[in-house]
């Protein structure tokens, strides 16, 4: 079970870093010429963009867009709750906390 939690931890931080750096993308101008790379992260992280920007109409407040901010705490928050659930069904006093 820790394996499992240890592999969603991973994932979501691999996520997270692919936002962080989408956004960081998103402030630098890049040639007009498509980049493997950059086109590879939008793509991956456009849907999530897309998902929190239709159900939240102010994450985009100005020019500054938080939605990558909501993303991150959205994600780490169902990662709390996974582990949480996970911990309280085996009935176990442990208390983990995966870095």
């Amino acid at each position: 079970m820790l394996t499992i939690l240890y592999f969603l931890k991973k994932i979501i931080d691999i996520y997270s870093i692919l936002i962080i750096a989408s956004s960081l993308i998103s402030w630098v101008s890049y040639s007009t010429q498509p980049n493997i790379l950059t086109e590879t992260i939008k793509k991956l992280t456009d849907p999530a963009y897309r998902l929190v920007r239709k159900y939240i109409p102010f994450c985009i407040i100005g020019n500054i867009d938080i939605s990558p901010i909501i993303i991150i705490f959205a994600l780490n928050i169902i990662y709390y709750l996974i582990q949480i659930l996970m911990f309280n069904s085996t009935n176990s006093n442990i208390n983990v906390i995966l870095e």
